[in-house]
């Protein structure tokens, strides 16, 4: 693949603008208003299902016009959608960029560093969860991951799109991590959390998170927890709420951490 390929490098705002824009074009009110697939075919993309070897999505373009396939053993709804978005968002974004352009599962996902993927990963966000409507979901008094569970029902998007996107969106300082094999593998966090969790940092046994690897499961209920089991030394002696939720098919955790307002 040519062309950006840095984090630095990536537009995400335009990302973000182009769903928009997509949106105003087509006179969307909505997400779910009409079939993905239907929204891709009048932008010219003619939607496929069938097997992938090594990706989940695939665009090939001939002139103006696209074929995006996507595996067709990927039997999660809302995957099928974010795959769709993804490949959907490299149409708008770069047409002269490449003709052919082949999406593993490590580059479909918001997290993904490289630019040009992370510029169609925030088309994606924000096609299926519209800012413009998830601004009054994520303004809750107290973030849980019940409310971001809800959203992912409602919009028919992951768990874990979900998660990343309230957080992003919210005014709240709370951020999300998701833990395998007791490290943070990544972390998202709202604009004003005010602190950073390394890719790699060792789960502290005071996590509720932690409480998976030694009892096999987790607490419902989200509870209070020293801020340096997350955050390390330089949290002092703050404490945040963590709310963690297992995700057994990846044997990992997902863990929602909150900074009070009051808490500083």
């Amino acid at each position: 693949m040519t062309g950006k390929n840095s984090w630095s490098d990536a537009d995400v705002a335009r990302g973000e603008r182009l769903a928009r824009k997509l949106y105003s074009e087509l006179g969307l009110r909505d997400p779910l208003e009409h079939p993905i697939e239907a929204v891709a075919w009048r932008r010219g993309a003619k939607v496929i299902y069938e097997p992938l070897d090594g990706a989940q999505g695939r665009l090939v373009r001939l002139g103006k016009e696209s074929f995006l396939t996507v595996d067709s053993r990927i039997v999660y709804p809302a995957r099928q959608r974010f795959v769709i978005a993804h490949e959907l968002g490299h149409h708008e974004l770069h047409p002269s960029v490449f003709q052919l352009d082949v999406c593993d599962e490590s580059k479909i996902n918001e997290i993904y560093d490289q630019a040009t993927e992370r510029e169609a990963n925030a088309f994606a966000a924000e096609f299926l969860m519209p800012a413009h409507l998830w601004k009054k979901h994520v303004d809750v008094k107290v973030p849980s991951l019940d409310v971001i569970s809800a959203l992912a029902e409602q919009y028919r998007v992951s768990f874990t799109a979900s998660a990343i996107r309230f957080v992003k969106l919210s005014e709240e300082r709370c951020a999300v991590a998701f833990v395998k094999d007791r490290r943070v593998e990544w972390c998202a966090s709202s604009a004003d959390f005010g602190y950073r969790i390394e890719r790699g940092h060792a789960l502290d046994t005071f996590a509720l998170a932690h409480d998976y690897w030694t009892k096999g499961s987790v607490a419902a209920a989200p509870d209070e927890v020293p801020a340096r089991t997350w955050l390390g030394p330089r949290a002092g002696s703050l404490d945040l709420q963590e709310h963690s939720r297992p995700i057994p098919s990846l044997r990992a955790v997902l863990s929602l951490l909150w900074i009070k307002p009051d808490a500083e």
